[in-house]
């Protein structure tokens, strides 16, 4: 059973966590964001053959029958970080701290901070989550005047957070966009 100490999802969609996680949302500002959004179509990692699985993974044979994949459509997301597939008007989606299903988002990306561990000890709390292919790379800025950067790899990104940095922490998420764009939002 996968063991998470907090996880906070930034999203005004449900994300389910059926692995004994504590999922909260959060209060959040943003900046307006004209493009398409999450959206199977605005995923390209859910079209590529290159990222598509045969099967499914042993961690997805365990979720409950409304969200389990269907044999061939599980995608590999972020070079392995997480996988996605598609459920009618849903992306899903699996990684060591969340799972569960999105509707369709208006934004970017989906932020999801969490630590990995217990907080303080062992892995550092992280900022992650499915990025639509607009999305080039994130910054996570935090009030102290820190950041840290990611790519967006295969619709995914993954930002670790300085040690001395918990999941509660106040911050600010980047996406650097394609166009030359940001988008960022508060959490």
């Amino acid at each position: 059973m996968r063991r998470t100490i907090l996880v906070l999802v930034a999203t005004l969609t449900v994300i389910v966590s059926v692995g004994g996680g504590i999922v909260a949302r959060a209060a959040a500002t943003e900046d307006v964001y004209r493009g398409g959004g999450i959206s199977p179509t605005n995923i390209g990692a859910l079209r590529s053959e290159q990222t598509r699985l045969a099967g499914i993974p042993t961690e997805l044979r365990e979720m409950i029958p409304e969200l389990r994949p269907d044999v061939g459509t599980v995608h590999v997301l972020g070079r392995g970080a997480a996988f996605a597939w598609e459920k009618p008007g849903r992306i899903c989606l699996w990684e060591a701290l969340v799972d569960g299903c999105l509707g369709q988002v208006s934004r970017p990306l989906n932020i999801v901070v969490g630590d990995p561990d217990l907080v303080g000890s062992g892995r550092p709390a992280r900022v992650y989550g499915i990025a639509t292919d607009e999305v080039a790379s994130v910054t996570v800025k935090l009030d102290d005047g820190r950041s840290v950067t990611a790519d967006a790899t295969e619709n995914f990104y993954d930002v670790d957070l300085p040690d001395d940095v918990a999941p509660w922490a106040p911050l600010t998420v980047v996406a650097q966009l394609r166009d030359g764009t940001a988008y960022s939002q508060r959490v």
